[in-house]
């Protein structure tokens, strides 16, 4: 009677060594994608902080360069201390030194300072 089963014992063993190989290898596989997953997480964990960072720097060096109007007021003092810049370009003096200038007389008036 065992004569008549052994042939049927081999294939029911191989097919549990596939199943349990099936079985192992998905479990394996599965592991395995979960472990993809991981690192593909972490991967885009840490390229979103370097993203965090770089915008960090970028709002830093903006706030650096970021142009401030202000709006300086001095009063100054207008004094005129010769009536001169009042409303004639020249006094009497200059005009008469001028006219002589223009006339070709080399020597100046003697009352000229």
């Amino acid at each position: 009677m065992m004569d008549a089963i052994k042939p049927y014992l081999t294939a029911i063993k191989f097919g549990l060594a596939v199943v349990l190989l099936s079985i192992s290898h998905f479990f394996a596989y599965r592991s395995g994608a979960n472990s993809v997953k991981v690192e593909q997480a972490e991967e885009y964990k840490s390229s979103v902080e370097k993203g965090n960072q770089a915008a960090e720097s970028l709002e830093v060096k903006k706030n650096e360069r970021e142009i401030v109007y202000r709006t300086i007021t001095k009063e100054v003092e207008k004094i005129v201390d010769r009536p001169v810049y009042r409303a004639d370009c020249i006094d009497a003096d200059g005009l008469r030194f001028i006219n002589d200038a223009l006339a070709g007389s080399s020597k100046p008036n003697a009352a000229m300072p």
